[in-house]
């Protein structure tokens, strides 16, 4: 198999919706197979789009939500619903 070459064994399953792919695999293709198979040619690198996977990381780097929280809100409902014989 020549280096540039994938088989099928190394495509593995095969993506039906779009967010059934490994993390990372869109930045990956972008930085490291996407020149490799549509090279450019052109005077200057070529302005990128903003690549939605890399914004989401940036975002969950930036707003981490707190647990504890998140647990006290699920914790004050449960309660409130109970004591409106809400809940079962």
């Amino acid at each position: 198999v020549e280096m540039r070459m994938i088989d099928e064994e190394m495509r593995g399953p095969t993506v039906v919706r779009a967010w059934d792919h490994v993390p990372g695999y869109i930045s990956w293709f972008y930085k490291v197979s996407h020149p490799i198979m549509r090279p450019i040619a052109a005077p200057k690198p070529p302005p990128r789009p903003a690549n939605l996977e890399v914004l989401i990381e940036e975002y969950e780097s930036q707003s981490v939500p707190d647990t504890l929280d998140i647990c006290r809100n699920v914790r004050t409902e449960l309660r409130r619903s109970l004591e409106a014989n809400e809940a079962l």
